[in-house]
């Protein structure tokens, strides 16, 4: 009886204190969770992800950072590789918000690179391209990442929209 009494206080001291923590936090705290990039995450093998091959000698990879600015928002990063005789990319990014059941909606343009059009042949080069902070919200957010351009001959479009983790804002 007296380990079934400890246990019913721990219980009970459990359940105030969670509630406290729960009634307690301001849903404006600013508090970031699971930023990064999608090819620095670890598969299932505890094996890096790394870049998406999009074809055309062109490889994306999508993070998602919190505002440095101390807000509870985010920034995109777009990091691209190139192979030699790839075909030139103008990568873009886009924000996008989780409804809380599976659906997702994009809530901010980050644009595109500054740098306009990156042209093909460069060996392996990255870059990093960071978009306008996108503060004050709340809720679970990626970033979206792609580009225009022709990968393998295909027809001239938009290719990639490929994820960053997902990052949390409370």
């Amino acid at each position: 009886m007296k380990t079934l009494g400890h246990l019913a206080r721990f219980a009970t001291i459990g359940a105030l204190v969670l509630g406290g923590i729960a009634v307690g936090t301001s849903s404006a705290s600013a508090a970031t969770s699971n930023t990064g990039c999608r090819g620095d995450q670890l598969d299932r093998n505890r094996h890096p992800l790394g870049y998406v091959d999009v074809g055309g000698g062109v490889s994306l990879d999508s993070c998602i950072e919190p505002a440095a600015d101390g807000s509870n928002g985010f920034y995109g990063i777009i990091r691209v590789q190139e192979a030699p005789g790839s075909m030139g990319v103008f990568p873009c990014a886009q924000l996008y918000k989780s409804d809380g059941f599976g659906g997702w909606s994009e809530v901010q343009d980050l644009h595109c690179t500054k740098d306009g059009w990156l042209s093909g042949g460069r060996d392996g080069l990255t870059y990093n391209i960071v978009s306008q902070t996108v503060g004050g919200l709340n809720g679970a957010y990626m970033v979206k990442v792609g580009f225009w351009g022709t990968p393998g001959g295909a027809p001239y479009g938009y290719y990639g929209d490929i994820e960053s983790p997902v990052a949390s804002v409370w």
